[in-house]
């Protein structure tokens, strides 16, 4: 049937999906410890207590989100926490199974390529495979936050209004996404920045219409002081750019971290201006390099703070531009970009306890070498788009 071929791939993720939710039923790991988190913490804050500062479910259940993202989740009470469980799951699944052919599509749009899609979407789902299961098995946000923050940037030129709505949406619950705001102002994205200069307040200071001025300042002050104890150990958080050097060398201290910023600051700073130098020689080049330095963006984030794994799926933008251009690649270059994706995976994809037992896979999540993978997969991207923009300068490569 014409249907089924259409939209096999998502037809695909989601029983693949589904089937996972089922196993972890079967096998009493149908827990979702991360939406308990959110779950308890809008029950307090609905009966006027604040939700930070104690465990939830687990001892290091600790909310560290804003009271209004904390709201979002009152809905799900009305179902209950079982069937919550189910409708998130499934809600998560769904988003799965749409979103990443959708992304797919429309990043192959601004790059102009016409490769299979299902050849894409089987490497981008092997390789954020872990990712996607710990983001089921935990019930957590990471994705829904990527597909918001990435819908905001494709809408930035046709509805930049709801863009920057979008953007504030992901800020009120992880301000690791602040990131994109110096590159707002570099690419002049006016409308969306006011869209959310205007809505985070706004979002942030809606609680105060049931709770009162003075209950929500409380809030904001324990919501900071939340986050300000998650990352206060920067330079000891082994897979940022500050920790990998602080474990090789064993120096400490908060000097990498200033060294580190303004390293990265100024690479991204210099790598835009090359950019804009590019494309006032050839406009052409513009839909493709503000993709790439927004899903670059994105996909450092997890190197600049410390955060949970499952927030390295953010790669997601960036490992479809790496699946497009590298199958487009050949000769030597393919089987070097091709082994250096293979043994990042290790890392990434597959630092899994069934695979590596319980020390193995902790090993791989806390030694630095997961944030060292994510390098290497941003830095093999960025040489597949070199190279493939220099082909295609010569008129070597057609599409």
């Amino acid at each position: 049937m014409e249907w089924i071929k259409k939209y096999r791939i998502s037809l695909i993720i989601f029983g693949l999906a589904i089937l996972y939710g089922v196993l972890n039923m079967i096998n009493g790991r149908f827990q979702m410890r991360d939406l308990q988190v959110y779950y308890d913490a809008s029950m307090w804050l609905f009966d006027g207590a604040s939700p930070y500062g104690r465990a939830f479910g687990l001892s290091s259940g600790y909310y560290k989100y804003s009271s209004t993202a904390a709201l979002l989740f009152t809905p799900l009470h009305v179902l209950g926490w079982f069937p919550g469980r189910i409708f998130f799951f499934l809600l998560i699944s769904g988003s799965f199974a749409f979103r990443i052919p959708q992304f797919i599509d429309w990043i192959q749009e601004q790059l102009k390529t016409t490769i299979k899609r299902d050849a894409i979407a089987a490497l981008v789902v092997i390789s954020l495979i872990g990712h996607f299961s710990r983001e089921l098995l935990l019930g957590n946000v990471n994705w829904l936050l990527l597909v918001w923050v990435f819908s905001g940037f494709i809408l930035l030129k046709s509805k930049p209004v709801l863009s920057g709505a979008l953007f504030a949406l992901t800020l009120i619950f992880k301000p690791h996404f602040v990131i994109i705001i110096p590159w707002l102002i570099l690419r002049r994205e006016w409308t969306s920045i006011k869209s959310l200069a205007v809505s985070v307040p706004l979002l942030l200071f809606l609680p105060a219409i049931g709770w009162g001025w003075d209950d929500n300042l409380l809030f904001l002050k324990e919501w900071i002081g939340a986050m300000q104890a998650h990352n206060a150990s920067l330079a000891e958080s082994a897979n940022t750019l500050y920790g990998i050097p602080a474990k090789l060398t064993g120096i400490e201290g908060s000097s990498w971290i200033v060294l580190f910023l303004a390293v990265v600051s100024f690479l991204i700073l210099a790598w835009m201006l090359r950019h804009f130098r590019e494309e006032r020689a050839n406009s052409s080049l513009t839909e493709t390099n503000r993709l790439l330095e927004f899903s670059a963006l994105l996909a450092i984030i997890p190197n600049l703070v410390h955060t949970d794994t499952e927030h390295f799926m953010w790669t997601f933008p960036m490992l479809v531009m790496l699946a497009i251009y590298w199958l487009q690649m050949k000769g030597i270059g393919r089987w070097v970009v091709g082994v250096l994706w293979a043994l990042s995976l290790i890392p990434f994809a597959f630092s899994t306890p069934d695979i590596w037992g319980s020390e193995g896979a902790r090993w791989l999540e806390q030694s630095g070498v997961l944030g060292i993978a994510n390098i290497v997969l941003i830095g093999i991207t960025l040489f597949c788009v070199s190279s493939l923009k220099k082909q295609r300068a010569g008129g070597g490569l057609k599409t």
